[in-house]
This record gives structure tokens, sequence and C-alpha cells, in this order.
């Protein structure tokens, strides 16, 4: 016998108790107190997501009475949450998800634990004769008492009676059970009817006599009432649904029952046929009468570019110029100037022109700056942002026009004698800094060098694919004063990358930097010749080996390691899996010759960046190097959508679903886009080379399960001129980082679709062959693969925003702890599945 609870524990908190038609369980309303609101939430959301994940779809299939769960989730709900309904408890939602599921199924149409269901999610709805007349057409309860007596007793509540009489009269002809009491039900009924009309009867008589006892209506008296000048509001009368026996029989068409959320709405009207309704209209007169009759004035007078229109020498053609050409005119400089640009040339020598065209025309027939940047020495420094500027001036300097002898160079006039120094009056050089007058004055003498030069010589070696600038990393600078793209055209060059010609010009700056670490070994005096032995031994697609003396390696006193299976064999190197004695394993890429470019490069993105793989050891001899790196046991995305699919053919669950795979496909842009802003290019993207390391400590996400390998072919950008392109020999179009995003688009494609991408070209726009499913996020894929497919060189700030999408989605739509519990059980298959 259970003990009976004290009447105590609960006195505090009864007004917060919702009754239930089933009665609640007072021991079980005393132990959910014993609990704080926060300890209370937390096991709660714990025991609620147990329900949720048995009543994922792949675990119903699997079970003989799936709605026995959904019932057991519904009594759970009434039992833990004491004030019934609300946003907390979800009742309402997991009544229309019971409801929903089953609607159907034959099997459960006429069970009555399915039909108990249905008659608790209508006491929510405030319209229960919609719902009544649906499950009528839908044929659920048809062969149930319970039905046809609840359906009676809503048309009794509203005084239809001849619908409920003929409802009743229905059960019994589809002989529902039980029969008995269906009979009993009748019966009651028709004493009911017939009372109710008795009633109305007598009302009917009572107060509507006059004075001569004959009735208002008998004797034809009219009742009129004053017109009220306030109009009372009426509300309408509640939509009532009359029962129709022929349009019961009508289930071709059933309309979907809408959720309550939308149904019990307030001051929003249902929908209802639109014959018959009247649209007001508004016509173009009112319209025009709404616009404002006084125009705001703005004055545009001191907005900022000045432009002028000057004819060029040729009287045929114009220029807008977006400064004040006067200045060059004359040495009149009381005027006052417009821009900061305008200030700084004010302390040039003025030209010997009175005309603007004059100016133009001998400008248009010398080289611009953007050719004479192409033409200069390769030791020389950038140029500084400031100079850059005006260099790039598309209204100064025109990049068609060409050089004709005699003419004089607009710069020529820019700049100082040779044997004079730029100073600033005192009053102008204390508004800006030192970097400018400094910069300005460095950079100008530096010109006029290149203008000596260039008379001398006449001819310079142009840039082509294999010519290299040796430039320091501080001489090497961008500038975002640069406005012209034809001058940013002209200033790109093409090189064709990892050739010998490529890797060698860094060599000396390359192993300089390696050798400075600590972990970074140089013994590129000793030949090492293991490489052979290793060959031999470990074959791919073996298992490993173990305790094979042949294997043992050991690269300086007290650091041997023993290597016990191959990973990866390629043109270019072998990567192997190894074991220090202490038991630390890496992956070990054995080259030869030796390749110090990939531990270069990891090494220069860790020093921006800190969540990139990172070197254990490299250790460089004369004939081999060895790279040894972190070990990703759960292996690559290849090996993933392989695994999973197999997971799959056997037991039916797809555990690669949209939300995993929204959840890397954000790793893969965070990882691509801070390479590239820290001017990295990968250039080597793909399934094979993105390794998984899936974690969630203390069951939160980290957004850091994918990690790219192999920096072999990586680019830093920064050690190139500005505009550097790359293009191979057998390539047709140059490219920069639309390399990483055609990877990027590879290994996404290799997520839904189980395969790499194939692309296809339709009115010059890439795309895929496959077909994005309906139910799946269309819009952000199409729109991600739009951008990934036809990239035009930088296209990082649009990436960042679908990136922001795709992340505003999962944040607003995926269970948390759902979505962990499915990425650990992912995590899970892959650890126990053998590399």
């Amino acid at each position: 016998m259970h003990p009976v609870t004290p009447f105590q524990l609960l006195e505090a908190d009864k007004e917060n108790i919702q009754p239930i038609p089933q009665g609640r369980s007072a021991s079980k309303l005393a132990s959910l107190m014993k609990y704080d609101t926060d300890q209370l939430s937390l096991k709660l959301q714990e025991e609620r997501a147990t329900f949720e994940n048995q009543l994922l779809p792949e675990n119903l299939e699997e079970m003989d009475d799936p709605l026995q769960l959904y019932i057991q989730y519904v009594k759970w709900i009434r039992e833990n949450y004491k004030t019934g309904n609300t946003k907390e408890s979800q009742l309402i939602k997991v009544l229309e998800r019971t409801t929903h599921d089953f609607k159907d199924v034959e099997y459960y149409k006429n069970d009555v634990r399915y039909f108990k269901m249905w008659l608790e999610y209508i006491t929510y709805s405030e319209n229960p004769g919609d719902i009544y007349n649906y499950l009528l057409k839908k044929q659920i309860g048809k062969e149930l008492a319970l039905f046809y007596e609840n359906y009676a007793l809503y048309f009794e509540a509203i005084n239809q009676w001849d619908d409920a009489d003929e409802i009743l009269s229905l059960g019994l002809t589809n002989k529902a059970r039980p029969i008995v009491r269906l009979k009993k039900s009748y019966d009651s009924f028709k004493i009911r009817k017939l009372n109710s009309i008795n009633t109305q009867d007598q009302k009917s008589t009572l107060g509507l006599q006059n004075k001569d006892g004959i009735g208002l209506s008998s004797a034809g008296v009219s009742l009129k009432r004053k017109h009220s000048k306030i109009e009372i509001f009426q509300d309408k009368e509640p939509n009532t649904s009359s029962f129709n026996k022929e349009e019961s029989t009508k289930f071709a068409d059933t309309p979907a029952i809408d959720s309550l959320v939308n149904t019990n709405k307030e001051n929003v009207i249902n929908p209802s046929n639109w014959e018959g309704q009247t649209l007001k209209s508004t016509s173009a007169t009112n319209q025009l009468n709404k616009k404002a009759k006084l125009q705001i004035f703005e004055d545009k007078s001191m907005e900022y570019p000045i432009t002028k229109l000057v004819q060029r020498s040729d009287g045929k053609s114009f220029d807008t110029l977006d400064y004040n050409i006067d200045l060059f005119l004359s040495k009149d400089t009381s005027q006052l100037p417009n821009s900061l640009s305008e200030v700084l040339l004010m302390f040039f020598k003025p030209l010997e022109a009175t005309n603007p065209s004059d100016v133009l025309s001998s400008v248009s027939v010398y080289d611009t700056p953007s050719q004479k940047r192409l033409k200069m020495d390769t030791d020389i420094e950038q140029d500084t942002p400031l100079v850059e500027y005006f260099k790039s001036s598309k209204q100064l300097f025109n990049s068609e026009d060409h050089i004709e002898n005699g003419q004089t160079d607009l710069l020529d006039h820019l700049l100082p004698n040779k044997d004079e120094k730029l100073s600033l009056p005192n009053a102008i050089a204390d508004g800006f800094s030192d970097i400018f007058q400094d910069t300005l004055t460095k950079t100008l003498e530096k010109m006029e060098n290149q203008t000596e030069n260039k008379q001398e010589t006449n001819q310079v070696e142009p840039v082509t694919e294999t010519t290299f600038s040796k430039r320091s990393n501080d001489e090497i600078m961008s500038s975002p004063f640069v406005e012209n793209p034809n001058l940013v055209a002209s200033l790109s060059q093409t090189v064709q990358p990892w050739t010998d010609d490529f890797f060698s010009h860094f060599g000396e700056t390359v192993q300089n930097s390696l050798y400075n670490r600590s972990n970074y070994h140089n013994m590129s005096s000793t030949s090492f010749n293991k490489l052979p032995v290793l060959k031999n031994v470990l074959k791919s697609n073996l298992s490993p080996i173990y305790g094979n003396k042949q294997t043992l390696v050991e690269f300086e006193s007290g650091s041997i390691y023993c290597f016990t299976k191959e990973l990866h064999n390629s043109s270019q190197n072998i990567s192997y899996l190894s074991e220090r004695m202490d038991g630390e394993i890496n992956t070990v890429i054995v080259s030869s010759p030796p390749n110090y470019w990939q531990p270069f490069i990891i090494n220069r993105i860790n020093e921006k960046l800190n969540d990139f793989i990172k070197c254990t050891a490299f250790y460089n001899f004369k004939d081999e190097s060895y790279l040894l790196l972190p070990y990703f046991k759960q292996g690559s995305v290849s090996r993933l959508v392989n695994i999973l699919g197999n997971h799959q053919s056997l037991t039916g669950k797809n555990l690669l679903e949209e939300t995993i795979v929204i959840y890397f496909t954000i790793q893969l842009l965070n990882n691509m886009l801070k390479l590239h802003s820290n001017r990295f290019i990968h250039c080597s993207i793909s399934p094979e080379n993105c390794m998984l390391n899936i974690q969630t400590p203390n069951n939160k996400l980290t957004f850091n399960d994918v990690c790219f390998t192999d920096f072999s072919k990586s680019i830093d950008l920064s050690m190139l001129s500005q505009y550097t392109r790359f293009k191979l020999a057998d390539e047709e179009h140059d490219w920069c980082f639309e390399k990483d995003y055609l990877g990027v688009a590879n290994v996404i494609h290799t997520f839904l679709f189980g395969s790499e991408l194939q692309t296809i070209t339709t009115n010059e726009e890439v795309s895929f062959r496959e077909t994005i499913k309906k139910y799946w996020q269309r819009d952000l894929w199409n729109e991600l693969f739009k951008l990934l497919l036809n990239a035009t060189d930088d296209m990082k700030q649009d990436l960042e925003r679908i990136k922001s999408k795709f992340e505003s989605w999962f944040s607003l739509t995926v269970d948390k702890r759902m979505f962990i519990a499915r990425l650990n059980t992912i995590a899970d298959i892959l650890d126990s599945k053998k590399a």
C-alpha cells in the first residue's frame, strides 16, 4: 500500500496546479517540489530529449506499437507540468504531432486510445466543429460510439438539435461500438431534446403580451428602435459547422486541418470564399495627393569630389576630373583646396600651361604610372599607399595612352629638383604626421631616380610567368587607395606555381625561417636513406606491422619512432602512421628529395592563426625530409561518407542528415575565410585533405571539428606582389582564391551527395549535376554553390554573408541536445572503425 502524501506539501503551490480530467498524483506533485526551478528545468529537458530521440522516424519503424510511445509522452507532460498547457510544456504541439502522424494509418483510425488524443486536442480549439467535421470525413473514429456521442454533445451545446440527432443516428447505422451504450446515449438525448423544445415554448409566451393580453407579434405591432448616435459593435456569430450527411461521404478532397497556433490567433479573420467579395481600390489621383506637396531642398554644393569637365586638345573628347585642376595651372594658391590630395599638390612646382587641355594632352601621350610600375627594377621598394593614390587616379593619368618623343611627363613637374628636398611649410607640416612627410619625400626621390634610369636605358624587361621579385616581407605592401580597375589589371602578373623556379626563389627565406625554431632540425649535410626500407616493408592497404626492427627510425639520440602503416602515397611524398616510444602517435610525411615548403607554410599560418594544424617536428636530411604532424584517428571526410553510407545500408539509419552537413559547412567556410583574410591560399582542399576531430566537451559544440591538412601546395600571397595570379601550363584560366572556392564546393558536395563534384555550364553559369532535395534548404544551398562555382577572385564579403545565414538557420532550428547526441554517435562509429 502506497503511503499517503501529506496535503501540507502541496498547500503552498496549490493555486498553480491545474486540474485535469484524468486526475493528478499527489505523490508525483510532491516529488516535483523537491527540486528548485533550475534543477527541475534541467531534469525535464533531459527527459524530453529522451522522448524526442525515441520518436525519430528510424526508431519508430522498429516498434510494434509506436502510438503507445506518443501516449506516454503526453502522459509525462501532464504529470510533470502542473500548470497544464504552457510554452514550456508544449502539450498542444505534442498532441498535434500525435494526431497528425497517425491520421492516415488505417490501423489506428478506430483505436480508442488514438481517438482520446483527438478529444484532448479538441478541448484547446476555438472551432471544435471544424475538427469533428474533419474526423468525420477522414473516417477517424467511425466505428467508435465515443466519436458520435461527443460530436452530438457539441451540436447540443450550440442548440443544433437536429444535427445532433443525425449524428447519433449515423452512429447507430454504422454499428459503432459499444452499440448498447450508444443506444442509451441516444435515448437520453431524445429526452433532453424534448425538454429543450418545451422550455423554449414557455419562454416565447413570457413578457411578450400587451395590456390587452394579445402578443405583440399577433397584434401586428412592429417595434422600432431609435438609431443610436454611437454604433454598437456586435461580434460575429461563432463559426458553427452544420452536419451534412452527403458531404460526410466525400473523402477525396479532405482539407488538412490547420494548427491551433494559427486557428486561435486573435484579430485575424479566418479565410473565406472570395465569391461576392468587394476589393477596395485606390485611384491614381489619391496616390498623387498622398505625396508631399513641398520638396525638401538638399544642398549638394559641398559634396566631394568636386568634378570638372575639361575638353581635350583634340576638341572632340572630354574628361571629368574629381579635383581642382586650376591648382596645376597657376601659381596663385589663394583659392581654398577641396581635398587632402589638393593640399599636397599645391606645394609642387606648377605647370607652365594655361589650358587644362594642354595638361591632359601632355599626360595622355606619356607612360602611365601603371606601366612604369611594371617596368620598375625588382629590388626597389613598393610604393606607399599615399603615392599609390596619386598614381592610380583614373582622372589624372590615362592608362590607355602612350609616349611620344619630346613630351614632358607630368610626374617630372611633381618631382623636386635633383639637389632639392621636399619641404612643407611649417603650418602645413604640423597638420600631418611624420609618416606622411617621410613617406612622400622618400618615394618622390625614388621615383625621380627611376625616371632618370628609364631615360638612360629606355628598356625594361617585362614581368613574365617565370619572373619573380626578390622582396622582403617588410617591402611588400598592399594599397587600399587603388581605385582604378584598369590599373589593377595592368599591375597583375601571372605566375606558374609549384615549379622548381617557384620554390627555389624563396629558398633562402624559407630555410632561415624554419631553422630558427626549436622543433625544426637541419641535418642537410647527412644522408639518411631510410625511405627505401620503409617502402619495401610497409605496403599500402595492409594492416599495421608492429615489432619490425626495420621500421624503427631514430632521427636523433633518444628520438625513436616505430613506423607501422602506410596511410597515403603520392608522387611527391608518402604518409606513414608512426608511434613514439612514449606512446605518442603521429602522421609522418616523408619526401625525397627533401621538401621544406609545407612546414614553412604551416609555420607561417600559425604565426597569424592559432586554430590550424601544427608541426610536431621537422627533420631535414640531405636526401630525405620527415615532417611529423598530429594523427587524426577519425580520418577524412571521404572516410566519413563511406562509413556512414555502409552504416545506412545495414541499419537503414541516415546519420549524415542535412543539419550535420550544415554544421560542417560552416566550419569549412570559416577555415577558408580565415586563411584568405591572412593572405593564404590552400590550393588542395579536398575530401581527402579535410580531417575530422569530432569532440563535444561538456556537451557543447566546438565548431572546430574539420581540419585542413596537406599544405604542400599552399601559397603565402604576402610573399608576392599584390595582384599576382596563378596559372599552370595546362590550365585555361588564371586563378587566385578561386582554387579554394572550388575545393570547398567539392567537399560540401561530397557531404550532401556522397560523391565528388562534377560541374556543368549553362548560359555561362557553372552548376552541378545533382538536384537539391525539396525538403533541404534549397535557397541556401543554391546561393552558396552559385557563389563558389562562379567566383571572381576575392569573394570574402559574399561568403561571410552566406555563412552568417547558415549560422542563423542552425542556431534557430537545431535542437542542440539531440544534435550533440547524433554527433557523438557519428564520432563513436568513426572511432570504433579501424583506420
